[in-house]
This record gives C-alpha cells, sequence and structure tokens, in this order.
C-alpha cells in the first residue's frame, strides 16, 4: 500500500473518530450525571446499598473472571465505537452505505503486459476500519533497457517500472472522499524547471499528471463514476507512454460497477 494511500486512510480514519468521540462523550457525560443522581440518594439506617453488597462477593471471588468481564468490556465499547463511525460515515454520505467491488473483479481489470512491459507481481485486497469499506487490486511491470543504447543513450537502457492501481473507495464515496482525492475537485497547474503537475481530463474523466524530467517519473490518475481512482506511475518513460498504458484499462466497466451493473 502506498504512502500517499496510506495517509489519505490516515487522515479519514481520525475525523472519523473525532465526530463518533464527540457523540461517544455526550453518552458517557449522560450516563455519568445519571450515575451521580443515583449514588445521592439516601439509604435507610446508614447501611451500605444492597446493589453493593451484592457486588461485593461476586467481585471476591473472581479474581480472574474479572479479567475476562473486562475484555469484553472493551470488546463491546470498541463495536459501539465502530457502529457511531459507520452512522457518521453514512450520514456524511448523504445516508449511502456502498459495498466496494470484490477485489478480485478490480484485478480482472489490470492488463497482463503494457506497452511491451510484462506483468512482473499483482495484489489486491479489502480494507475495513472505523466503518470505512475499500477495495485495491495493483500490478506492477518491468521491463529491461535496451543495452546496445547504453553509450549512446543512458535513458533507452535503463530499466522501466510502471505500476497500476485501481481503489474502489466505497464507503468513502460521498463527500468525505475529498480526503482521498482533493485533485478531482480542484483545477490548478504548476510548472518548474524540471517538472510539472496539472489536472486535466481523460476520456471525460477528471484527471490529473505529473513527471520529472530529471528523474524519469510520472504518475497519471483519474476519478471515475465519483468512486474508483485508477493511478499509473512510471519510471524512465515518458508521459504519451504512461497514458497510453491507460487505454489499456477499461474504464467503462468501473462505470458499469459503479451503477449496479
Amino acid at each position: 500500500m502506498s504512502s500517499k494511500f496510506i495517509s489519505a486512510i490516515t487522515i479519514v480514519v481520525f475525523f472519523i473518530m473525532f465526530l463518533s468521540a464527540g457523540c461517544g462523550s455526550r453518552e458517557e457525560e449522560q450516563t455519568e450525571q445519571q450515575g451521580g443522581q443515583q449514588a445521592k440518594a439516601p439509604t435507610e439506617s446508614g447501611s451500605t446499598p444492597q446493589s453493593k453488597v451484592s457486588e461485593m462477593p461476586a467481585q471476591q471471588a473472581m479474581p480472574t473472571g474479572g479479567q475476562a468481564t473486562q475484555e469484553q468490556l472493551a470488546a463491546g465499547g470498541l463495536d459501539a465505537k465502530t457502529e457511531q463511525a459507520q452512522q457518521a460515515l453514512a450520514k456524511m454520505n448523504e445516508g449511502k452505505v456502498v459495498e466496494p467491488i470484490d477485489f478480485h473483479r478490480l484485478k480482472e481489470l489490470l492488463p497482463d503486459s503494457v506497452q511491451g512491459i510484462k506483468k512482473s507481481d499483482s495484489s489486491g485486497g479489502r480494507t475495513k476500519v472505523m466503518g470505512m469499506d475499500i477495495a485495491r487490486a495493483e500490478a506492477k511491470y518491468q521491463g529491461q533497457g535496451d543495452p546496445a543504447f547504453a553509450a549512446a543513450s543512458a535513458e533507452r537502457a535503463a530499466a522501466k517500472y510502471l505500476s497500476i492501481r485501481i481503489t474502489d473507495m466505497g464507503s468513502v464515496s460521498g463527500p468525505i472522499r475529498m480526503g482521498m482525492a482533493a485533485w478531482a475537485r480542484a483545477e490548478f497547474e504548476r510548472e518548474t524547471d524540471t517538472g510539472y503537475e496539472r489536472t486535466t481530463t481523460y476520456k471525460g474523466h477528471k484527471a490529473m499528471e505529473e513527471f520529472d524530467k530529471q528523474d524519469k517519473r510520472g504518475a497519471f490518475h483519474v476519478h471515475v463514476a465519483d468512486r474508483f481512482i485508477v493511478e499509473i506511475d512510471g519510471i524512465n518513460m515518458s508521459m504519451d507512454t504512461i497514458k497510453k498504458s491507460l487505454d489499456q484499462i477499461d474504464l467503462n466497466k468501473l462505470v458499469s460497477y459503479a451503477s449496479g451493473q
């Protein structure tokens, strides 16, 4: 999983935890107030409340059982926090709960080779954390350069690397997706002596491209159907080659997945 992807998830998780903590703190405060009122209630003849008396033997007779009870309570608290996060996330997604596509179906969209470079590795998975549900598939491609050009062109002699990632943001498909693809709602263009980055479009979809001429690294990201993110990163290849690699991804299939087909 890339560092950008992990950072995006981290931001979203902390945001959800913040909202959930707010809900939980209000409930805890109400519980404490009710408990305080019960504690202040008078007892007859100054005797120990019956509830306290019944608790004492159980506590003394269960030196090890208490630990199990605490673990169960902790698990129950975690489930409650997760449920609160799911409710908060659904509210931010305008009440929608979206199940991500099976990551195996995303892997099927990854070609065996791109621009003459064969696939060297592929992976996929599904991540569920704090109410978020995300599926992802990735393929890596590696091609050797031509040693015959070593003397004349180091660029053509160097090995070429390419990676393609498809992410289904699933339950993060509402406004909260801004934490993972802010560029999809922005317009910008920046250029330096060694490279550039700018937003653009690709076959009607919002996209972003960036290229570093000095390091010979480029990236092209596409936001599809307000839900999927397709990312292509290349090393030792031109931006034209990176874009042509994207032509081998069936974006229409992603659109159909988003519509439930």
